[in-house]
């Protein structure tokens, strides 16, 4: 578990994933933490069964970390505020691409940029040189985040921006 100033930040294991993932507060009422209502959007579920679910099955203890989902527990209310990714393992050049929500009640508070901050910190000793991320060209707030956080948009197709950012 990675602490920040304000968020306790954590790797999902197998076992934990498949709870989160049936939403209604089912993770949330193992662990004690804030039932706010939390739902698993059916398309974020369906890339989690199919994709994230057997990456597991198949990758090493010491790998889990690059294909589970982490999440954000905001310490004061013990409520998950949001979720990060690493999709997979570096390229050979030390590149992975990341994914990460806030969830809406917890947005413009500055917790996904602590989130995104401190797994840049942590990829770094993990031999990860840099992120890509993606994201629509309407995203307004992910766009901002992305500029904060030093990233570069370096290629457009259609209506999603790629970005990059060296560690």
């Amino acid at each position: 578990m990675l602490t920040s100033s304000s968020l306790n930040i954590l790797p999902l294991n197998k076992e934990d994933l498949v709870l989160y993932l049936m939403g209604d507060d089912v993770y949330e009422q193992k662990y004690s933490l804030n039932a706010w209502g939390r739902t698993i959007p059916p398309v974020m579920q369906e890339m989690m069964v199919e994709g994230t679910l057997p990456g597991i099955d198949i990758c090493s203890p010491q790998q889990l970390y690059f294909f589970t989902l982490w999440i954000a527990i905001e310490k004061e209310t013990a409520s998950i505020i949001g979720e990060f990714q690493l999709k997979g393992l570096p390229d050979k050049e030390g590149w992975v691409e990341i994914g990460y929500e806030t969830f809406e009640p917890f947005q413009r508070n500055g917790y996904m940029f602590e989130m995104v901050q401190y797994m840049k910190n942590w990829a770094v000793d993990y031999g990860i040189t840099g992120f890509i991320a993606e994201t629509h060209q309407s995203n307004t707030p992910s766009i901002q985040l992305l500029k904060k956080m030093n990233f570069t948009p370096v290629k457009q197709e259609k209506h999603l921006i790629r970005w990059k950012c060296k560690l």
